[in-house]
């Protein structure tokens, strides 16, 4: 801007240059914003998957409690019903 700018020019111009300013500061808040959304969408995301991790762990440990309470009852009904030679091999 220079002094033999009149008010009209002057006028005319700061709007294009604020305007133009206040679209890169948005840019850059919103970069900045958009990298801190993204590490807090990961953090979610891994969050979720350890905790879906930890409760398969938990449910594969109970199934396999029953499995086993499962077998030793059906290896006792076997046991009752058929003859002792077959288990004597």
């Amino acid at each position: 801007m220079r002094n033999e700018d009149s008010p009209g020019q002057l006028a005319e111009k700061v709007p294009i240059l604020s305007s133009k300013l206040t679209d890169n500061i948005d840019h850059v808040i919103g970069k900045k914003e958009e990298k801190h959304l993204n590490k807090n969408l990961m953090d979610h995301v891994m969050n979720m998957l350890e905790t879906h991790a930890s409760t398969l762990e938990e449910e594969v440990e109970e199934r396999t409690k029953e499995l086993i309470e499962e077998k030793k009852k059906s290896d006792m009904l076997l046991y009752r019903m058929l003859p002792r030679f077959c288990f004597s091999q």
